[in-house]
C-alpha cells in the first residue's frame, strides 16, 4: 500500500467546507490524499520539501484545486514533543 500519514485530528474551516461542497467533493478527499503522501498541485520544490517533511518531521503543505478550480491548502503539524502528527487543517489561502 506504501506509506501513509498520520494526518492526527483533522479539521477544516467553513470557507474550505464551502468549497467543497460547492465542488460537489467530500470534505474528506483532500486530507485522505495528503494521507497517502499526494503532493496534490505543488511546483517540484514544494513538493520536494514535504518530502524532506518526512525526514525531519516538520510541517507537511500540499495544495489542491477542487473540480471549481478553487485552491485547498491541507496543513499537517510538525511532529511535537509527544513524537506524533497533532491536526491537519484544511484551509483556502486567504485564511491563513
Amino acid at each position: 500500500m506504501g506509506h501513509l500519514l498520520d494526518l492526527g485530528t483533522c479539521v477544516a474551516t467553513p470557507e474550505a467546507l464551502a468549497r467543497h461542497s460547492g465542488a460537489g467533493q467530500a470534505a474528506s478527499e483532500f486530507p485522505e490524499r495528503d494521507r497517502r503522501l499526494d503532493p496534490g498541485d505543488l511546483d517540484g520544490g514544494d513538493e520536494a520539501a514535504d518530502r524532506r517533511a518526512l525526514c525531519d518531521d516538520s510541517r507537511i503543505f500540499p495544495a489542491f484545486t477542487t473540480k471549481d478550480g478553487e485552491r485547498l491548502w491541507v496543513i499537517t503539524e510538525a511532529i511535537g514533543v509527544d513524537d506524533r502528527r497533532a491536526s491537519t487543517c484544511v484551509m483556502d489561502p486567504a485564511s491563513y
